[in-house]
């Protein structure tokens, strides 16, 4: 899966993004589970309104959340926590991009999300 990296106004790469695959908090939070270090700190309950923060984790010390920037959109973002203390761009961004890139959203995820839009499509 593609990774679209974030940049700051001046060019250095702070996070990535990555398409939303029509996943819950709960399912999110599994998906990063898996990834061998992370400890999941807080999920987003269901009918949460207003909270853009599906999931926040702790991977090799650095703080990470995944958020939907626009509340309702097609892509998450995946970001240090604003209380990662130091650098921008944690020391465990490489290995947690590589594990996205390479695990990110699974081949069930993937047709679940091509069938939802299918329909979705059919109803405008």
């Amino acid at each position: 899966m593609k990774v679209y990296p974030l940049e700051t106004d001046g060019g250095e790469v702070f996070g990535f993004r990555i398409d939303n695959h029509f996943l819950s908090s709960s399912g999110m939070a599994r998906f990063f589970r898996k990834c061998a270090g992370i400890e999941i700190i807080s999920v987003r309950r269901l009918f949460a309104f207003g909270d853009e923060i599906h999931v926040e984790f702790a991977l090799d010390g650095d703080g990470w959340q995944v958020w939907e920037p626009h509340g309702d959109s097609s892509e998450l973002w995946v970001v240090p926590s604003v209380a990662n203390p130091g650098s921008l761009r944690p020391a465990s961004f490489d290995r947690l991009t590589d594990y996205v890139s390479t695990h990110w959203p699974g081949p069930i995820l993937a047709a679940r999300a091509k069938l939802i839009e299918k329909i979705a499509v059919m109803f405008r």
